[in-house]
């Protein structure tokens, strides 16, 4: 469940605390957590309902102008549910502390190397990680697209994939694109002195 900028900013205001989706199945679950840029959200409930139950009360609540804009967001899946979620702000992503942490341990280290060992040789996709980490250390900032491209790798691949990274702390999402985390700049480091030297 990904949301635009404008209402990241509205549920970190503690503004925002529903949502309305069009999915053929919910891409959430009630009580469980959802990790976003914004924070940790809580989910509370997740609700099929009718698109006339929508009042234009909750349509604002929800961070929309008006229906208008709410119908357009909703358009963009031809096929599909409704679904109301509510949900609460529990927290700072805890990605942002451990992005930072550039102080790892050799056990970690190990924990860590393992993982993108596991990253490498499970999916379609073989002997990627270290590839990401060095591209995004030397050419900062990209969108998906201009990394997937140079890469030879499919775009919706290469950002769902991405985020594998970023919940190790070895990246980070920017407003326009990516960068490698300090706690990313030390495993890069061991990866060209160990598998890559």
């Amino acid at each position: 469940m990904l949301f635009k900028k404008k209402f990241l900013d509205l549920i970190e205001q503690g503004e925002i605390k529903i949502a309305f989706r069009k999915w053929t199945r919910p891409s959430v679950t009630e009580s469980k957590p959802l990790l976003t840029p914004a924070g940790l959200l809580r989910i509370k409930s997740v609700k099929l309902i009718d698109y006339d139950q929508i009042s234009n009360h909750e349509i604002v609540q929800a961070g929309y102008a008006d229906r208008k804009e709410l119908d357009k967001e909703l358009a963009f899946k031809e096929t599909g549910d409704i679904y109301k979620i509510e949900f609460y702000l529990e927290g700072v992503d805890p990605r942002i502390a451990l992005r930072k942490n550039s102080n790892i341990s050799n056990a970690e280290m190990t924990k860590i190397l393992d993982k993108l060992k596991r990253l490498d040789t499970s999916g379609k996709v073989k002997n990627w990680t270290f590839k990401v980490l060095d591209l995004l250390d030397r050419e900062p900032g990209k969108y998906a697209i201009e990394y997937s491209t140079q890469l030879g790798y499919e775009k919706e691949w290469f950002k769902l994939n991405i985020r594998k990274l970023k919940n190790l702390g070895l990246t980070i999402s920017l407003t326009d694109g990516y960068e490698i985390s300090p706690r990313g700049n030390v495993v890069l480091h061991e990866l060209k002195n160990t598998t890559h030297s």
